[in-house]
């Protein structure tokens, strides 16, 4: 029998470094020949002279009048806070190689955004984004671009803009008398060369909505700014800008707009990063303030006290949408805090409704004590619905018992198995406690995260960081959300996300060693699929390897020193071998085993780098590594066949003492021919 084993999976995404250079033209401009190629062009092997440099950035949504004090100053703090990003990053399809000039084409295919145009024939179209539709088009970096070339000069009216200028073309021509504010859709090609970037495009359709000056106005904002538009939208977008001076604050992490009590209109909901006193320096939370709009006026109804990293996504902070067995739905919430009983430091899970401006909320999981094993006060329980789980418990030979093993000759029928309705869990009540929650979350039907985009990203550890926010932007952050929901494309359900309380493949990384430079195909099926990949995976990776390491996508051109997967699974883990090691001995144990079985210096350095800052502050860790049942578990197809293969998969587990175990034992790992070799890892979690 192998131990059901709880896994935390941790998303950690190896971004290798991109393309970039730009310019960006000022209004005053001629407008630019479209220099876009067919998109079947013939892609050159050759490598793109400017693929070190960074080409692109994302816009800080800037907007200020041209004559106010200091709007240039405040223009360059604020477009400057972002990190420049490659083409790949930011959508970008690159078109073609560079041709005999240097130039490199890119597109960005059927943009709808709002707009200033121009629009004076079909070969002389000026367009100007408003900057509250420019999240996700890119901009060219700010290094190669003076901040006079963001002035703009629209119908007498000089604005600070950090936004695309695209001169374009239409062979669906309607023309405007001067500048209006119109609702576009658009192709964009980028054309970038040692001298900046230009862009140009194709409108494919234009439908004005305002003239100019009332444009402006919106844009420069105000609390007006949707009266004409919506009264639903202008009540939201009023009782946003009067919490700005709050939603300014540096604990900011998401505002979303999600109709909790089904009346069709939403609520507001606030992520505050927090610090909770006795947690670990990583351990990340999220409270969660929901207000209910009223005459356009937020009123707050509760605090929600979420897990940042909660499941095993890093999403911990997300509400599930439930529904129940009378027909209706409500919200599934996983809290921190024991809402019916403040001494439980144990967290708990919930469902809750909106009901007359109050949040009701229904107990489904919760637990008690400290210790698995303990007697007493001090042992754990585990509730379900209000109501103790009733597990029964025998007893019998350890599941890894083997008669013929010199390790059990002293062993006696003493280890508890515990069982409750269909499930026997052989390694202690908490792994039924796991089942039972994935059994209740398997028919939620959507996954909204808390976060937004407008105020968190991503890093590259996995875990949300904060994004400057400034008091001019935030007006656009919040026109933006509000036109979003009431008239764009506006959805925080997270796909294809799952509740997995066990399992879990987390970072494995793939390195290939050929004897010569080799075409290689790599393919690998988790049992529950994979749910992260870099580069893309599409129907398997398709790569050149380099004896050295370097491997370089066939798909997209670039360059990469492993390929990385993350998958969802429930695999099986023999673990009646391994070593219990004290947190500040962790780095010097994982040095000497990975050695042992095989890892080069720089993989064991990589691999340590990831892991070490998860284990390092526990106070004991139980350290499994697992081979042969690793590649049993996750079969992988390679094309033509190594030579040589080494996959190892870690299972760690933060116990809070020493105890005895059977240490593992390798022989090393010899690498003749073309080498594979692959880690990953894992945590068991007791819930």
């Amino acid at each position: 029998m192998k131990k059901q084993i709880a896994l935390i999976s941790s998303i950690a995404l190896l971004l290798m470094s991109g393309c970039s250079g730009t310019e960006n033209p000022a209004l005053e401009s001629s407008v630019l020949e479209d220099t876009a190629r067919p998109a079947d062009s013939t892609e050159s092997s050759e490598k793109p002279a400017l693929s070190a440099e960074p080409l692109f950035r994302e816009s800080s949504l800037f907007f200020d009048k041209a004559d106010n004090a200091d709007a240039e100053k405040n223009f360059l703090t604020a477009a400057s806070a972002g990190k420049p990003r490659s083409a790949e990053e930011l959508g970008l399809v690159r078109m073609t190689p560079a041709d005999e000039d240097g130039i490199y084409e890119y597109s960005l295919e059927n943009v709808r955004v709002n707009a200033f145009v121009n629009a004076r024939s079909e070969e002389d179209i000026s367009v100007i984004v408003d900057p509250a539709y420019m999240y996700n088009i890119p901009l060219p970096s700010l290094e190669a671009v003076p901040a006079e070339d963001y002035v703009f000069d629209i119908n007498g009216r000089k604005v600070v803009c950090d936004s695309l200028y695209v001169g374009a073309t239409s062979s669906d021509f309607h023309g405007t008398d001067g500048w209006c504010y119109a609702a576009v859709s658009m192709n964009i090609r980028y054309a970038a060369s040692a001298d900046g970037i230009v862009a140009t495009g194709e409108l494919t359709s234009l439908e004005k909505l305002s003239d100019t000056e009332t444009a402006l106005d919106v844009c420069l904002l105000g609390d007006k700014a949707f009266d004409e538009k919506d009264g639903n939208a202008a009540e939201a977008y009023k009782a946003l800008l009067s919490m700005k001076d709050k939603l300014l604050a540096d604990d900011i992490m998401g505002v979303n707009l999600i109709d909790l009590d089904f009346d069709g209109k939403p609520e507001v909901l606030v992520s505050r990063s927090v610090n909770v006193e006795g947690t670990a320096d990583w351990s990340r939370f999220c409270d969660v303030d929901i207000y209910r709009v009223n005459d356009s006026v937020p009123e707050y109804v509760d605090t929600l006290y979420n897990n940042d990293t909660g499941l095993m996504d890093y999403n911990g902070n997300v509400i599930g949408l439930k529904p129940l067995e009378n027909g209706e739905k409500a919200w599934f919430t996983m809290s921190r805090v024991n809402r019916f009983d403040e001494s439980n430091k144990n967290p708990a899970d919930y469902i809750f409704i909106l009901k007359d401006g109050k949040l009701e909320f229904t107990e489904i999981f919760s637990s008690s004590g400290e210790d698995e094993y303990a007697e007493g006060d001090g042992a754990m329980h585990y509730f379900m619905n209000g109501e103790e789980i009733p597990f029964e418990v025998t007893y019998d030979y350890d599941p890894y018992y083997d008669p013929n093993d010199e390790y059990w000759k002293d062993a006696k029928p003493d280890h508890p198995y515990y069982s409750y309705g269909e499930y026997t869990a052989s390694f202690g009540k908490w792994e039924i406690y796991g089942w039972l929650r994935n059994d209740y979350c398997a028919d939620i039907e959507r996954t909204f995260l808390l976060y937004s985009d407008q105020f968190s990203a991503m890093g590259e550890d996995s875990e949300y960081e904060k994004l400057p926010v400034t008091e001019r932007m935030i007006e656009y952050k919040l026109a933006n959300l509000t036109d979003a929901y009431y008239f764009g494309e506006y959805d925080t359900t997270i796909q294809n996300y799952g509740y997995r309380f066990l399992g879990d493949y987390a970072k494995p990384v793939i390195y290939l060693y050929p004897e010569e430079t080799t075409d290689v195909t790599v393919k690998v099926s988790p049992d529950g699929g994979l749910t992260c990949t870099y580069p893309d995976y599409r129907d398997g990776w398709n790569v050149t390897a380099y004896p050295d390491g370097t491997l370089v996508d066939k798909a997209d051109g670039r360059e990469y020193y492993c390929l990385y997967w993350e998958g969802a699974g429930n695999a099986e883990w023999d673990m009646s071998s391994g070593e219990v090691v004290r947190g500040g001995d962790t780095a010097q144990f994982l040095e000497e085993k990975l050695a042992e079985i095989g890892l080069t210096p720089r993989e064991r350095n990589e691999f340590i780098i990831y892991w070490l800052p998860r284990m390092q502050q526990n106070e004991y860790n139980y350290i499994t590594f697992h081979t042969e049942d690793y590649s049993a578990s996750v079969p992988m197809e390679v094309t033509p066949q190594p030579d040589s293969v080494l996959r190892v998969f870690m299972v760690y587990a933060s116990v809070p003492e020493y105890f005895e175990t059977r240490p593992q034992h390798f022989g090393g790992f010899v690498r003749n021919g073309f080498t594979l070799v692959e880690w990953g890892g894992g945590e068991a979690a007791v819930q």
